[in-house]
């Protein structure tokens, strides 16, 4: 995706979230608001807005550990009788119909449960009919005695708001139809599975409504439940709670918020053992100065590690982690294995001269200064031509070069790189390596 597409998208998904609270609860809503924060969040990190991206996916992993704490509301599905088949499939005629109500009246003065079912069906009657007038006065009716008898979250109610809207749909009133068809998803999504067809056609309906009314913004959230519902059954394993724990590490570690990274890290260690996230742990613990505890994670990314590049970032950095403790014969040794690996893939000299730097430096601390010559002559070859206007490195390789020379009592050549590296280092305005040169001429 563009740029200009992830900013399409950013927007939409912030209009979910300022309209989200518009809504009732509902079995969909929990996991929906998890996953517009998660969204957001993406939509942030692929714009490089990093800050952003952090406060999302922290709100996101917020919201689905609150949602577990209180259980994921998933509805079964009620007792197919009730859901399907709530009433006899005989249509009966209004004479007979208002016979029954008649009945239930007389029987029971009115009071009885099944009363608002009969309600319905007169309306429902009198809506074949295309009566709507007279349709709409008995679905109120039989609102009224499901708010009495039933409460108002029963497949009667439904029902009725369904018809309703139908009939403002109708009548051209399609705001007051919206209402309505929303009322009836709420009371259907209390007492229904979010899979059941009833909840399907319910929201298909409310839609058609929106799109009719330029509802954009609830369109598409009402389009993302239909989704859902299409989809398996909600639970709390469809959020990828990991995978955005990972990407909050590594945006972490990329705004060098390194304590930030490890916090997350703490909350669910399991989940960083893979040969990526141990280099970065271990590229870290050298960052903060805990070099057992970088050399520990290098150590087990190189047990993960299956390429050769891998090997290197891997050897390099245990390579480091063991210098930095002065443990410089396994820094050595992690160091060649590099070399060869570097020597053998040609793809990437600079980082073969930044290796070979690194040997030439220890072998000049360890009076080695044959070596220490031998390594440092190659890192220098390859950084004039890889790096040649970094006038800093090349002068502290060059003077590192006098520096062997000498120890090794070749003062002429000495002489001649110490003078190189001067000049060189003039430019760059090294005051301390050109210090240390001064000292070397005399």
């Amino acid at each position: 995706m563009s740029k200009h597409q992830y900013d399409e998208s950013l927007k939409w998904f912030l209009q979910c979230l300022e309209n989200y609270n518009e809504f009732e609860s509902s079995n969909t809503q929990n996991i929906l608001y998890v996953h517009i924060h998660a969204n957001i969040a993406e939509s942030y990190e692929k714009t490089d807005n990093i800050c952003d991206a952090i406060r999302y996916y922290e709100q996101s992993l917020t919201n689905f550990e609150k949602a577990q704490q209180d259980g994921w509301r998933i509805v079964k599905y009620v007792n197919s009788n009730d859901a399907e088949e709530t009433k006899e499939t005989e249509e009966k005629s209004l004479t007979d119909l208002f016979s029954i109500l008649e009945n239930f009246k007389e029987l029971y003065s009115g009071e009885h449960p099944h009363v608002p079912s009969v309600l319905r069906d007169i309306g429902k009657a009198f809506f074949n009919d295309k009566k709507y007038k007279d349709a709409l006065k008995y679905y109120n009716q039989s609102l009224e005695m499901c708010t009495k008898f039933q409460s108002f979250e029963h497949l009667d109610a439904a029902a009725c708001l369904t018809d309703i809207s139908s009939i403002y749909q109708i009548e051209g009133d399609y705001l007051k139809a919206l209402d309505y068809a929303a009322e009836s998803y709420n009371v259907l999504s209390k007492i229904l599975s979010s899979k059941h067809p009833k909840i399907k056609s319910i929201l298909e309906h409310i839609i058609h409504l929106c799109n009719e009314t330029g509802e954009s913004v609830k369109a598409s959230l009402y389009s993302a439940k239909l989704r859902l519902s299409c989809e398996k059954e909600i639970t709390s394993d469809d959020f990828d709670s990991d995978g955005i724990r990972k990407k909050m590490f590594y945006l972490y570690y990329k705004q060098e918020k390194y304590q930030e990274a490890l916090n997350i890290v703490s909350s669910k260690i399991a989940i960083f053992e893979d040969q990526q996230s141990q280099t970065i742990l271990g590229q870290i613990h050298l960052k903060l100065g805990q070099y057992e505890q970088a050399a520990f994670h290098s150590r087990n990314a190189l047990t993960l590690s299956s390429n050769d590049s891998n090997i290197v970032i891997c050897n390099t950095q245990l390579g480091h982690a063991y210098l930095l403790q002065h443990d410089k014969t396994n820094a050595l040794m992690c160091y060649e294995k590099c070399v060869e690996i570097l020597r053998r893939d040609t793809s990437d000299e600079d980082e073969l001269a930044n290796v070979l730097i690194n040997m030439g430096a220890i072998y000049l601390d360890q009076s080695s200064y044959n070596d220490s010559l031998l390594h440092y002559s190659e890192a220098l070859k390859i950084k004039k031509k890889t790096d040649p206007s970094n006038n800093t490195l090349v002068g502290a390789i060059t003077s590192c070069i006098g520096k062997s020379l000498f120890k090794q009592h070749n003062y002429d050549e000495a002489l001649v790189h110490f003078i190189e590296a001067f000049e060189i280092l003039k430019q760059s305005e090294d005051s301390i390596e050109l210090a240390t040169i001064h000292e070397f001429i005399g």
